[in-house]
């Protein structure tokens, strides 16, 4: 019996010292970038039609988005406010649906309405 005793003792005293470790503060910033994008110009078509998938609030998937509804090409990514985020990077809607998530399958742009 004691030696359960000793043995329940140790081991939450290791989850206390370890639970302290994780409960450490730090700003939401230090752990995630904010970055947004941008659509290059509509009216320019050796923009768009490309092999680049360009998200947009249309396009969140469930849960996973690997097509778009609109794609760039490098030269329209070269002239918008986007960079190619790469497969993995959590996208939130900031217009329109507001704070849904889509996860990127693949590398993509994405457009102003979202970060």
């Amino acid at each position: 019996m004691q030696k359960n005793k000793n043995l329940l003792d140790l081991a939450r005293r290791l989850f206390d010292q370890e639970y302290q470790k994780a409960r450490k503060v730090v700003p939401f910033t230090d752990l995630i970038q904010i970055n947004g994008g941008g659509t290059p110009k509509t009216g320019v078509k050796d923009y768009w039609g490309g092999s680049i998938p360009f998200f947009t609030p249309k396009d969140v998937g469930d849960p996973i988005t690997l097509e778009t509804e609109k794609y760039i090409t490098e030269p329209g990514l070269a002239k918008c406010n986007s960079r190619l985020y790469p497969k993995g990077t959590t996208f939130v809607t900031a217009r329109g649906t507001v704070g849904k998530l889509g996860l990127a399958g693949v590398p993509m742009a994405v457009n102003q309405s979202c970060y």
